[in-house]
């Protein structure tokens, strides 16, 4: 059994025997701490998941594009705190997520 805390709720989720057998490996292997955590990474996954497929993938790649023809043409900014940027990108794409998610749902 697992137990999750939700803000100061518990939560209690029951793995299959393959579920814990991967917990139960990553912990050996020392990838993670707890169970809390490899769980943790694996809800994280899923939501980068879903991020991606919310995207077309040739816009994404024409965007792509455009970015490097303007760092090629001396365009860009310069990353000082690489963790706050990504966690910064990491929440503006989770919020638009959420926008197509209440979009699609009118």
């Amino acid at each position: 059994m697992l137990i999750l805390t939700e803000n100061t709720q518990m939560k209690h989720t029951e793995l299959t025997s393959a579920q814990e057998r991967i917990v139960q490996e990553r912990l050996e292997i020392g990838s993670y701490e707890s169970k809390h955590d490899v769980i943790d990474d694996a809800l994280g996954r899923l939501i980068e998941d879903d991020i991606i497929e919310s995207y077309d993938h040739d816009e994404l790649r024409a965007s792509l594009q455009r970015s490097r023809e303007e760092f090629d043409r001396g365009g860009g900014i310069e990353i000082r705190d690489r963790d706050a940027f990504a966690e910064g990108v990491m929440r503006r794409a989770l919020q638009r997520l959420e926008d197509r998610k209440v979009a699609r749902a009118t």
